[in-house]
């Protein structure tokens, strides 16, 4: 067994120097090597984290991080924090030499276990742990940083770079009838470009978002901004129609990120009591980004005039002037973002302590400096940073092709995102993500399909409309005549032209049937939905006209001549009776959410996300039901503000609550899918309800209310995040506790402490009921002293209440209340500890199941006593011990090392206990706890797991080493299945080496 726990150490030893050398090519390469701050407070530039040593960015678990670094950060200046006298003034932070540098970790009785001793689950847990901490910490640091100037600039920032993505939607919508006609688009490829656009979208939410929890918010939303600016202009630009599709295909992918990381990034830098409000007021940006492209479209896209040619090949028209100034907004996002610092909250989450604390003293001495407040010190010197895990990011060999490489950590990133995203669904937000699935889902369905069908329907009534104004001809004859006037909307049926003159006439909606033509001219005539249907034409000469072949339906040809006829696609704005009217409609729908924000945003931290989600997605829903009524333009118009006024504030409320929902590691890779998830549902939408249009009323309004009413319901359903912070517990809420508060809370739980503890005795006075009440309180008051230390010790954390000391473990139990809890527990099978003073185990307690697991580690450790592997196997098997990865095979190992290892606490708890009373011993220090028989368990495991790997190893099979490289037992950081050779290559060298040692 000692040969295989030096096995392991090599083995763990031997892939974390694989790790740490991947991690110092690839990683500070990414970050580019040096990260700069600006300290405004003293005016100087600092370059840190020359030569970064990962091993010792860790710490023993439950410490906090006092500051400790190598000896590079110990003499960077970006720690000494002088001020213009040189002088080291109170509250900076002073990086400190870590004084266990250069020193292996050492595994001892009394001293915390190392590392590389750990397996996956205990980092984890220690991760979690730490993650916690810092979630308190962090608010109550945002909290002394103040909201201020920092704050601002960030929300007009990041601003700019929502309102990019407003601007991309509807972008789409005003170009695509100019683009298709002066592309030259058939109709079978119509329907690209705006699918295209929404495709690049979704897949770049998931990237992008995916990329910005592993590089950073800043670097994420500056990349993705990049691309989308870039492929915005060049497609202005383009001529072919597949080079444009390329274009705005890219340009959509670059700007899927941007809702996701601006998000995540404003969240990270509000206090929890501005979150709400800030953020709604933030959504405002994507509404402007709707009124500026309504409003260029409309200055713009209709004015032909504001266009030139360079020959027949190039041609630039007004709606290509538009798609570039529609992207001067993300341009300016970018040139901004330069400014602006990383998130710190990000930075404390990857382990980069000192950055995060020179950013959050910027935002400090940045919003003092604006209140008039300079001489103010930022207090905070030590903050605490979660425990790193490390993981094979990639095996870079020295013989391998840069491409090859390059290749390989494309792959590697790509699979974290997707490791990422998996964690989306794991506990304790799998519930949650699959709630705001249906949310988004079915709020992005029942609003994007109702905007594409709004303005259809307005068209559909438009040519109702239209259609009714028809001017119609019959059975007339016209000889010697000359036209130089515009014809529109018009039926001439049955007609006869004799030695007529078209010249420069243009036809709008004009359609002649069963006419006849006779030496007539058709000289500079132009076009638009013009038909000659079943007509027949003698001696007629055509002269620099727009007729194409599709536009003379069943129509006769008799010595006809054609010259100078046009080629290509014409574009003529002036000649669409309804361009003006479309861009000013959807300028009024965009401009109708402007009530919808300021009421969001003044109400969000008022009546809660949750209420405002719900209650606004029901009542849009219901708001459906008046389109029953809309008969006319106006009506419509006016109903397409009503609807798009109520859905703003499920909107603004939903980005608010899934942002809380998700924890830093995981937040924008969470937002980035179910913003991913949002633009298919919008394909989804735009395509049905597109179908409906002229056919019938009643599906899409029972179906877009139906849809609404049910994500209302289960967004309700949600946990609100009011007066949460992310990782803190949320069953402790203090919003609003003021120190003399706490008294009263203690007072009253006191007052039910000594209400609890008085034995159930027959009381004429008290009903049957009542009595029953009575037993049941009896059972659960220690539940109810756990409650109250926890509220007590968050409230000391919080620094508003003093501790409540010593209230658990030192509860003497009475005989009747001990007969009680046996005859409680014997109701649901579980045997009761048979101790005279149970405080120190019962008094912890939270339920039922709970008290079962303990049940069951006291049976674990009477077999083990006994020494009879067989007996503590069936005791390990047992559910309620909660144990996992128990191998029957490896019986008698457990028995010994589990044997040991109580003989080991037995010791430990004798020279403790020898020096206080009897009486006040608890008697689980003796026995051990059910982490410790699981650690032990995956003690065993773990050294069996590295006896198999060895052995493979040997055998030269890189799939076989694989596998067994990816058993749960072996407790290995991630494997990729791609890296097979790789492993077996680097392991089995590191295995000669040990050997020959």
């Amino acid at each position: 067994m000692e040969d295989s726990y030096k096995d392991r150490t090599s083995l763990v030893k031997g892939a974390k120097d694989i790790a740490r050398e991947v991690k110092k090519q690839t990683v500070k390469k990414v970050n580019q090597a040096v990260d700069r701050a600006q300290d405004e407070y003293t005016q100087r530039s600092y370059s840190r984290f020359q030569d970064e040593d990962d091993d010792d960015d860790y710490y023993p678990p439950g410490e906090t991080y006092n500051g400790e670094a190598n000896d590079d950060e110990g003499s960077s200046e970006a720690t000494e924090g002088h001020d213009e006298d040189d002088e080291i003034y109170e509250g900076e932070y002073q990086g400190i030499p870590s004084m266990n540098q250069g020193k292996d970790s050492i595994v001892s009785v009394g001293q915390p276990k190392g590392d590389e001793f750990k397996d996956r689950r205990e980092l984890e847990s220690e991760r979690r742990a730490d993650e916690e901490e810092l979630a308190q910490q962090y608010e109550l640091i945002i909290q002394e940083c103040g909201h201020g100037r920092f704050q601002w600039a960030l929300f007009f920032v990041l601003g700019m770079a929502l309102m990019a993505d407003g601007v991309e939607v509807f972008v789409v919508g005003f170009v695509l009838p100019s683009a298709e006609t002066d592309l030259c688009i058939p109709n079978s490829g119509s329907g690209w470009l705006g699918s295209i656009v929404y495709l690049g979208m979704m897949v770049g939410a998931f990237f992008w978002g995916g990329l910005a929890d592993k590089v950073g918010r800043r670097q994420s939303l500056l990349i993705c901004m990049s691309v989308n600016g870039f492929f915005a202009f060049l497609s202005s630009f383009v001529q072919g129609y597949g080079f444009f599709l390329f274009c705005r295909l890219l340009s959509g992918f670059g700007i899927g990120g941007a809702i996701p990381t601006v998000f995540s990034y404003f969240a990270e830098v509000l206090a929890r009591e501005k979150r709400g409000e800030h953020l709604s007021w933030l959504c405002m940006f994507w509404m402007i980004g709707g009124i500026y492209a309504s409003a260029m479209a409309w200055a713009i896209i209709p004015h032909y005039g504001w266009s030139f040619s360079m020959g027949s090949a190039y041609q630039f028209h007004s709606w290509r002037v538009f798609v570039i100034v529609c992207a001067l907004p993300c341009v300016s996002s970018v040139v901004a973002l330069t400014f602006m610092p990383e998130s710190p909250r990000f930075l404390l989450e990857v382990g980069k302590h000192d950055e995060a604390w020179m950013i959050l003293k910027l935002i400090h001495d940045t919003n003092m400096r604006a209140r008039g407040q300079p001489e103010k010190v930022f207090t905070v010197n030590k903050i605490k940073t979660p425990k790193q895990i490390d993981e094979l990011i990639e095996i870079e060999s020295d013989t391998g092709t840069w491409y090859r490489r390059c290749f390989v950590r494309i792959r590697t990133e790509l699979y974290g995102i997707w490791l990422t995203f998996m964690r989306c669904f794991n506990y304790p937000v799998r519930e949650n993500t699959i709630k705001l699935t249906i949310v988004w889902f079915t709020l992005s369905f029942g609003y994007y399909g109702l905007s594409v069908w709004f303005p259809d329907v307005i068209k559909h009534l438009q040519s109702d409309e239209y259609a009714l104004l028809t001017r119609k001809v019959q059975r007339d004859k016209y000889a010697n005549f000359s036209i130089n006037f515009t014809m529109e909307n018009q039926i001439h049926t049955g007609m006869e032209y004799d030695n007529g003159r078209f010249l420069g006439v243009k036809f709008k909606s004009v359609t002649f049937k069963d006419s006849v033509f006779k030496s007539c001219t058709f000289e500079d005539v132009t076009s638009l939905n013009t038909y000659f249907k079943n007509c027949t034409f003698i001696d007629t000469v055509f002269d620099n006209t727009d007729f194409e072949p599709y536009k003379f339906i069943d129509s006769e040809f008799q010595n006809c001549s054609f010259f100078h006829n046009k080629t290509g696609c014409q574009i003529t704005f002036d000649d669409d009776y309804s361009a003006y009217w479309i861009y000013f409609v959807n300028f009024l729908g965009t401009l109708a959410v402007l009530p919808g924000n300021i009421v969001s945003a003044l109400l969000m931290d008022r009546i809660g996300r949750l209420t405002m989600l719900g209650g606004s997605m029901v009542l849009s829903g219901i708001s459906c039901f008046f389109l029953w009524f809309g008969t006319s333009e106006s009506m419509m118009i006016g109903m397409l503000c009503l609807y798009n006024g109520l859905t703003i504030s499920a909107w603004n409320s939903l980005d608010v609550v899934t942002v809380e929902l998700y924890p830093t590691d995981r937040r924008a890779t969470g937002f980035g899918f179910l913003n991913a998830l949002c633009k298919a549902a919008a394909v989804l939408g735009n395509l049905i309800f597109g179908s409906l249009v002229g056919i019938t009323k009643a599906i899409p309004i029972l179906l877009a209310s139906t849809v609404l009413v049910c994500g209302g319901l289960v967004g309700l359903r949600l946990p609100d995040t009011r007066t949460q912070s992310a990782g803190l517990p949320r069953v402790l809420l203090t919003e609003g506790l003021e120190a003399e508060d706490c008294a009263g809370i203690r007072n009253r739980a006191w007052s039910q402490f000594d209400i609890n503890r008085k034995p159930i005795v027959d009381d004429e006075r008290l009903s049957a009921e009542e009595m029953d009440e009575r037993r049941r309180q009896n059972i659960a008051y220690e539940y109810l002293c756990h409650l109250e230390e926890a509220k007590s010790l968050y409230l000391f954390k919080l620094g508003i209440a003093p501790q409540i000391q010593d209230l658990l473990g030192k509860v003497d139990f009475t005989e009747e209340e001990i007969s009680n809890m046996r005859k409680e527990l014997e109701k649901y099978g579980i045997q009761m500890p048979s101790f005279s003073k149970i405080g120190g185990i019962l008094a912890n307690e939270l339920s039922v199941d709970e008290a079962a697991l303990h049940a069951a580690v006291i049976a674990i450790n009477e077999a083990i006593e006994k020494g009879i592997a067989e007996q503590t196997i069936v005791t390990l098997r047992n559910p309620n011990a909660v144990l996992t990865l128990v191998d029957d095979g490896l019986a008698q190992e457990y028995q010994k090392e589990l044997w040991e290892a109580k003989k080991k606490k037995e010791e430990n708890a004798r020279l403790k206990n020898s020096c206080i009373s009897e009486e006040e011993r608890d008697a689980y220090e003796e026995l051990l706890t059910q982490a410790e028989i699981q650690s032990n368990i995956d003690k065993v495991n773990r050294l069996a797991a590295v006896d198999h790997i060895n052995a493979v190893i040997r055998e030269g099979d890189p799939e076989v080493t694989l596998l067994a490289l990816k058993k749960p037992e072996a407790q290995l950081p991630a494997v990729y299945p791609w890296a097979a050779p790789m492993y077996q290559n680097e392991l089995f060298n590191l295995q000669k080496q040990n050997i020959m040692r």
